[in-house]
């Protein structure tokens, strides 16, 4: 990975030098961090509920 170019919101993007493709490491939206997928996974099979979930991410309800 190298650097590469600043976001619309500043945040410093990197582009691989294999396959040319940039990427972001630190997001300002949770929903777009890497882990929330599993997040949403795991405090679902808990049986948490879609208000539950959203309000422990920082995310809508809409997203979840």
């Amino acid at each position: 990975m190298k650097n590469h170019e600043l976001g619309s919101i500043g945040h410093q993007r990197h582009r691989c030098q294999d396959c040319c493709r940039s990427s972001q490491l630190d997001y300002q939206y949770h929903a777009y961090q890497y882990d929330t997928k599993n997040r949403i996974t795991n405090l679902t099979i808990n049986n948490a509920s879609i208000r539950d979930i959203a309000r422990v991410i920082h995310i809508s309800i809409n997203t979840v």
